[in-house]
């Protein structure tokens, strides 16, 4: 975060070039806060240069909390008929935001073996994925927040029944 030490993600020297080159650095991401990126060209004045003024560059990121929904039902180890309403509340004051949900009979969520849901656009903070179920079947669920493409990381699972008996109210 801003006001704290700072750490080099890269150092390296690259041959001269005259035109634009793309650079990538990967970033782990620490805590939520402010941070301050800057890029120095030549900070050793090894080079030969007449305009040390374009060397640098800063830029302020804000880090935010990563956005998760909480699931609302079903309730961990509820009981359900086939018909299964997911659903998954997220905070209004961020905008719309839709949810991913994903479906599956094993805890692990193994790709081959779990239904994921396109995109959900919640509405006044409740996003609902409704789903049929095989009858007299364990399932485990969860959700993540999809914004802009992007989606966030998943929410701790729970798992339900599926019964051919009606649902208690």
């Amino acid at each position: 975060p801003a006001g704290s030490d700072p750490d080099t993600l890269l150092d390296r020297q690259q041959p001269g070039f005259t035109a634009e080159q793309a650079l990538e650095v990967s970033w782990s991401i620490g805590p939520a806060g402010r941070y301050n990126l800057e890029l120095q060209l030549d900070p050793h004045r090894e080079t030969a240069d007449d305009e040390r003024q374009n060397n640098s560059y800063q830029l302020g990121v804000e880090v935010l909390e990563p956005l998760v929904p909480t699931l609302s039902s079903p309730k961990h180890h509820a009981v359900s008929s086939r018909r299964v309403a997911l659903r998954a509340l997220v905070r209004i004051d961020r905008g719309p935001l839709a949810c991913e949900f994903a479906l599956t009979s094993n805890s692990e969520f193994a790709a081959d073996n779990t239904l994921l849901s396109p995109p959900i656009m919640s509405s006044n903070g409740v996003a609902i994925h409704q789903v049929d179920v095989a009858e007299d079947e364990v399932y485990f669920w969860r959700a993540r927040i999809v914004r802009n493409g992007a989606a966030g990381p998943w929410s701790a699972f729970r798992s339900f029944a599926s019964s051919s008996e009606p649902a208690p109210p």
